[in-house]
C-alpha cells in the first residue's frame, strides 16, 4: 500500500483511492527522448481514461537538476495525475521499473497486469510513422469492458534508469559503518529498539528480519518526504547504502576472518561538561496488573532549580528510560508563580504551557534537541532565576505489557552559557480540539494554521498524534496564497515520534501562514487501532486523540517573541 507526496496535489496512498477501474504508473525523465515524444500522447489518453476511473501516476526518476526539471516536465505537458519525485527509488524499487518507456497498469486489487511501452511506434533511434499497437490503450479498453486479461509484460525503450551498482563482494566490514549510523541509533542496550545490534552475530541471527524490513523500506523508521529537508539527524538510507546492504544479505552475510567490528559501545563519557543535572524527584512506579490492556499514563513532576540567576542552556542531554517512555516534555515555568499557584497549574496541561517561558520536548527517537546546539551557534533556551522546571512525561511500555515500571532512571544534563548567547529557541505549538472522528472512518482531516506577525527563521518543527494518526504535511502559504510543502511524514506511527530539525533554515516572511494538516484513519485496515467501532474525540489518553504541531524559531535574544499556545 504506497503512499504518495505528489508535487502537485496532496499526499495519497493507493488503498485510499476511490471508485477506480484501473492504476497506471509511468516513469518519466525530462531529457531522454522517449519520455519527450510520449509527453503529447499521454496526456491524451489520461484525458480520455480519466474520466472512466482509471488514475494516474507519473513518477520522475531523473537524476539530474530533479526538482528543476521534474517541474519543468509536468508544465510543458499539463499532466493532471499526481506527479511524484522518486528521489530515493523507492518506486523503482517496488516495481523494478527499468527504462523510462516503462507503464505499469494495475488492477484495483493492486496486481501489476501490464508492464510494458506505451505502444510500439517510438525504439531508441528508431521511429515508425505510426504505431501499429497500442498497448497501454488497449489494455485500459479491455479492463473498462471487464474483459479478464492474462499478465503480459514487454520490454519498453528508453532511457535506462541508473541504479547503485556494488562491485565485488561485500564484507561484513563493509556494512558496519552504516548500521552503526542509521540503526543503532535506538538498536542498543540502552535505546528505544525492540532488539540490540552490537555485532555480527545480532545482525546474521536476525537476517531474515534484516532482510524483511530493508526490502519493504520499514527501517531505518524515517518516512519523511525525501523531496524536502534536508535534515538534521537523517536516518534514512541512500540508495547507495541499500544497495551495499542487500548485496551483503544475498551474498551470505560475508565476514573477514581479520576483523570482528563492533556496531555500538557504550558512551564512557560525553565530550561535553555538564553544569547541572535533573533527576527525578521521586520513585516511579506503574504496577502490570493495575495498568489497563492499552497501557498510557502521563506523570508530571515539579522541580525547584534555586538558581540565583537566569541561565541560558548551552546543550541538553535528555537520557530516557528505554522502552517505557514515549515523549517527556520540559517546561521552564515563570519565576513569578506561587506555589499554590503552581500546584493548581500542573493539573492542566494548557496552563503549563501557558506559564511557561521555554520549552522543549524528546520523543521515542528523537535526538535532536541537544543537536541542535551543535548545529547552530550561539543559541540557547532561557531559564529563569528562582523558576522551577516542570518534567511532563508519557510512560507507555508497547514492548512488554507485563513489565512493572518501578525503576525510571530518566535524567536532563544541562550546560549554560557563561555569557547570553546571540539566539533564543522559541516554540509555537498548535493543537486541535474539536476532533470527532466518526466509527470507522479512514481519512479524518486536521488543519491547524497560524499567521506570522514578523518574519521569522524556521529551524524545526514535528507533529504529535496517538494510534489513529496515519500522515502529516506542513505547508508555507505566503502573502500571494502561493502553497508549498515543508514537511511530509507518511506513515505517521505513535512509536516514532519526533521533532525534526533542518540543516537550512527557512526564512518565514511577515504575513505568512504555517499551516499543518493531519490525518486520521479509524478504519479496520489500520492495523493498530484499538477500537474501529467507537467515536474518537481529543483526548491525552492514547486510546483517544490529539493533533498538534510544533514549530521551533530561531529569535534575537532581544525579542519579545514569546511561545505561542493555540487551541483550534
Amino acid at each position: 500500500d504506497l503512499s504518495f507526496v505528489p508535487i502537485n496535489i496532496h499526499r495519497f496512498r493507493l488503498s485510499e483511492l476511490k471508485d477506480i477501474k484501473a492504476i497506471v504508473f509511468i516513469m518519466r525523465e525530462k531529457d531522454c527522448p522517449i519520455s519527450e515524444k510520449y509527453g503529447v500522447r499521454l496526456t491524451e489518453i489520461e484525458k480520455k481514461y480519466s474520466k472512466q476511473g482509471v488514475k494516474f501516476i507519473y513518477v520522475y526518476v531523473g537524476q539530474v537538476k530533479v526538482q528543476e526539471s521534474a517541474k519543468a516536465d509536468f508544465e510543458k505537458f499539463g499532466f493532471k495525475g499526481a506527479y511524484v519525485l522518486d528521489l530515493k527509488q523507492r518506486l523503482v524499487d517496488t516495481l523494478k521499473a527499468e527504462t523510462t518507456g516503462d507503464v505499469f497498469v494495475l488492477t484495483p486489487e493492486r496486481k501489476v497486469i501490464y508492464r510494458g511501452p506505451v505502444d510500439d511506434q517510438y525504439h531508441i533511434l528508431q521511429q515508425a510513422p505510426n504505431a501499429k499497437n497500442h498497448y497501454l490503450s488497449d489494455v485500459l479498453k479491455a479492463i473498462l469492458s471487464g474483459k479478464k486479461l492474462v499478465p503480459k509484460e514487454r520490454p519498453a525503450p528508453g532511457c535506462f534508469i541508473s541504479r547503485p551498482h556494488i562491485k565485488g563482494e561485500v564484507f561484513y566490514e563493509d556494512i558496519a559503518s552504516i548500521i552503526s549510523r542509521r540503526c543503532t541509533i535506538c538498536h542498543n542496550p540502552e535505546g528505544t529498539g525492540p532488539m540490540n545490534f552490537v555485532n555480527y552475530q545480532d545482525i546474521v541471527g536476525r537476517r531474515k528480519m534484516f532482510q524483511f524490513v530493508l526490502e519493504n523500506d520499514l527501517m531505518p523508521p524515517w518516512y519523511i518526504d525525501p523531496n524536502t529537508g534536508p535534515w538534521v539527524d537523517d536516518l534514512s538510507l541512500e540508495p547507495q547504502e541499500k544497495a551495499m546492504l542487500l548485496k551483503w544479505v544475498y551474498g551470505g552475510y560475508l565476514k573477514k576472518k581479520t576483523n570482528n567490528e563492533v556496531l555500538w559501545k557504550k558512551e564512557k563519557s560525553s565530550k561535553v561538561s555538564f553544569d547541572y543535572v535533573i533527576n527525578l524527584p521521586e520513585k516511579v512506579e506503574i504496577s502490570a496488573d493495575k495498568r489497563p490492556e492499552m497501557f498510557s499514563d502521563y506523570k508530571t513532576f515539579v522541580i525547584p532549580t534555586h538558581f540565583k540567576e537566569d541561565k541560558w542552556i548551552k546543550d541538553i542531554k535528555v537520557v530516557l528510560k528505554p522502552k517505557v517512555i514515549h515523549h517527556l516534555h520540559f517546561f521552564a515555568m515563570k519565576p513569578s508563580l506561587t506555589s499554590e499557584q503552581l500546584s493548581k497549574i500542573v493539573q492542566n496541561y494548557d496552563e503549563i504551557v501557558r506559564n511557561s517561558v521555554s520549552f522543549f520536548g524528546v520523543g521515542s527517537l528523537t535526538t535532536y534537541i541537544y543537536d541542535m546546539f551543535n548545529h547552530f551557534k550561539d543559541v540557547g533556551i532561557f531559564l529563569p532565576h528562582h523558576g522551577k522546571i516542570v518534567l511532563v512525561i508519557h510512560y507507555e511500555n508497547y514492548l512488554n505489557p507485563d513489565q512493572e515500571i518501578n525503576d525510571d532512571y530518566t535524567h536532563i544534563k544541562l550546560s549554560f552559557h557563561k555569557r547570553p548567547p546571540k539566539y533564543k529557541l522559541v516554540n509555537h505549538i498548535l493543537s486541535h480540539r474539536t476532533i470527532n472522528i466518526s466509527p470507522y472512518e479512514a481519512d479524518y482531516k486536521s488543519i491547524l494554521s497560524h499567521k506570522l506577525k514578523e518574519s521569522r527563521t524556521l529551524i524545526a518543527f514535528g507533529t504529535h498524534m496517538h494510534y489513529r494518526g496515519k500522515a502529516s504535511s506542513l505547508f508555507l502559504i505566503n502573502q500571494k496564497g502561493i502553497k508549498k510543502r515543508i514537511f511530509g511524514l507518511d506513515p505517521f506511527t505513535i512509536k516514532f515520534t519526533g521533532i525534526y530539525g533542518l540543516k537550512n533554515p527557512i526564512t518565514v516572511p511577515k504575513g505568512s501562514t504555517l499551516e499543518c494538516v493531519n490525518w486520521f484513519d479509524n478504519s479496520e485496515n489500520n492495523k493498530q487501532n484499538p477500537s474501529p467501532s467507537e467515536r474518537v474525540v481529543f483526548g491525552v489518553s492514547t486510546k483517544k486523540e490529539m493533533s498538534q504541531c510544533y514549530f521551533w524559531f530561531l529569535v534575537p535574544i532581544d525579542s519579545d517573541f514569546k511561545t505561542y499556545f493555540s487551541i483550534t
